[in-house]
């Protein structure tokens, strides 16, 4: 330090010291950089543990790999089964378990009591099984042809040569006694495999429906040509459809229809009822001549007033050629001369709307004039009141000077 600043007081003459602290080796570094130490506690032991000591005292031991409560992922859920499927799995574990034990029967001895127990409960649990299975409608998976393609396609073959042999005997005659159709049936269960005695004898009985079901149309169609022939002898083959009749003859049947038509000539026929029809017959004659006449002048009267159209429209015939073409040349100029007058027509209401704003700014600026020149006259009358009360008070400044 200097001389000069040396005698002066609270000056620290001392050398310049910078300390460090001391590294601490077990402080652990933060994420911000700076050391973290941890506080002692008494409740955890700081014993050192070398690796090789860990690895000789655990070495024997198993971890246990079940879920416990610790884990954090969780496990993949696992697939659900039916219970079909459970009996499926069981009878193929019961398999599996019974070829096993046929394997070991070599290693160990058959007289053996263990080995004679398992195999009369392997017996009895497949039994079981397969009894479920019957109660589900579950067929046995041992069984590898049953519910296959293979086993659909026997059926269908089966079914297929039944019908050709219902095709080759024929169809019966409408006459036909009992024992064609008998004679079908016994050979449809003559050909028929005893293991499917009970299908074909239901597929046999599906022939003989056939069979009267084909009679059944056969008699249809014999009912048909009746119906058709009835329908000639009576007249209606012109009338191919119900909507050409009258709603009379639709409605009623042929017994009513020819009662009522023998009632009529039975009125017709009385000399009575003659009488007051040909009087109704006269009068409808002279109502008919009067409807002829009034239509014959209708006639007429039109007759006349086409022929004065005609000899005023004949003049006209040879202008109205050029005067169409002068129209078709004046289009243009008509549609222009149109949207000019809608154009006007706009201009005019334009017009009137700044007419009407201009009257209310008119209005607006008298009324503003108005209120500039009441505004200008209380203005002047508040500059001469101030005015006075100036002087006013000038001159009583003026007396309190000289006293």
């Amino acid at each position: 330090m200097s001389s000069k600043y040396s005698a002066l007081p609270d000056i620290d003459t001392q050398p310049d010291v910078y300390e460090t602290p001391d590294t601490v080796e077990d402080a652990e570094v933060s994420d911000d950089g700076f050391p973290s130490i941890e506080e002692q506690n008494e409740d955890i032991v700081n014993d050192k543990i070398t690796v090789g000591e860990a690895v000789d005292k655990f070495k024997d031991s198993t971890g246990e790999t079940a879920e416990t409560e610790y884990e954090i992922l969780p496990r993949d859920p696992a697939l659900q089964e039916t219970p079909l499927q459970k009996l499926r799995r069981l009878q193929y574990e019961i398999q599996e378990l019974n070829e096993e034990v046929e394997k070991k029967k070599d290693e160990a001895s058959i007289n053996t009591p263990n080995h004679r127990a398992l195999s009369s409960q392997i017996s009895t649990l497949q039994e079981d099984l397969s009894r479920i299975s019957q109660s589900l409608g579950d067929s046995d998976p041992i069984d590898e042809q049953e519910g296959t393609i293979i086993k659909q396609a026997e059926l269908g073959k089966k079914l297929v040569h039944q019908l050709q042999t219902f095709k080759n005997i024929g169809m019966p005659k409408t006459n036909g006694t009992t024992s064609e159709t008998n004679g079908i049936d016994e050979s449809a269960i003559r050909h028929a495999p005893n293991a499917e005695a009970g299908k074909n004898v239901s597929l046999t009985f599906g022939v003989g429906t056939i069979l009267s079901y084909i009679h059944t149309l056969g008699k249809i169609s014999e009912l048909d040509e009746r119906i058709a022939s009835l329908e000639k002898l009576v007249g209606t083959a012109h009338g191919q459809n119900f909507e050409d009749l009258s709603i009379s003859i639709t409605n009623t049947n042929l017994i009513a229809a020819v009662d009522k038509l023998d009632q009529h000539m039975q009125i017709l026929a009385q000399p009575r009822h003659l009488e007051s029809v040909s009087r109704k017959a006269k009068t409808l004659v002279g109502e008919l001549e009067k409807v002829n006449e009034l239509k014959n002048k209708e006639f007429m009267n039109g007759g006349v007033i086409d022929y004065d159209t005609k000899e005023r429209v004949d003049p006209l015939i040879s202008i109205a050629p050029a005067l169409v073409n002068r129209l078709k040349s004046l289009q243009q100029l008509h549609q222009e001369a149109a949207v000019f007058s809608d154009t006007i027509k706009m201009l005019s209401d334009e017009q009137s709307k700044i007419r009407d704003e201009l009257k209310s700014l008119n209005e607006v600026s008298g009324n503003l004039d108005k209120s500039f020149k009441v505004n200008e006259e209380t203005i002047q009358k508040n500059i001469s009141t101030m005015d006075d009360r100036v002087t006013d008070l000038a001159k009583r400044l003026e007396k309190l000077g000289v006293k």
